[in-house]
């Protein structure tokens, strides 16, 4: 517990300082060859405890085969981690949760919805 919450304070000052450098046009993005198949199911599995503790269904539907994209890999799973969070935040207790991903013809689409 102690840990994710140190996590999420490291964060929040971490977005601080990116707000910061935005500002200032100073934002490096590091892009890189990343799958967005492996993210999605990487912040599935952190929310795992918290969607217990709500008693939430989570459906994820995801490709066999790898979907990648040029991005800033911790910039893109925090777009995914904001995704599932805000679902996550707006779904009642015992509700349910899905999310997918999908290649379309220039985009790669991340759908969450609450049932």
């Amino acid at each position: 517990m102690m840990e994710r919450q140190v996590n999420m304070v490291a964060r929040l000052v971490d977005d601080l300082l990116d707000v910061s450098r935005i500002t200032l046009s100073q934002i490096e993005l590091r892009k890189a060859p990343l799958d967005v198949v492996d993210l999605v199911r990487r912040v599935t599995e952190q929310h795992g405890p918290w969607a217990e503790r709500k008693q939430h269904s989570v459906h994820v539907v995801l490709p066999r085969e790898p979907l990648y994209i040029e991005g800033d890999e911790v910039r893109i799973e925090q777009i995914i981690d904001n995704l599932s969070s805000t679902t996550h935040r707006n779904t009642r207790t015992t509700g349910a949760r899905s999310g997918s991903a999908s290649n379309g013809p220039q985009a790669i689409r991340l759908p969450w919805q609450r049932r």
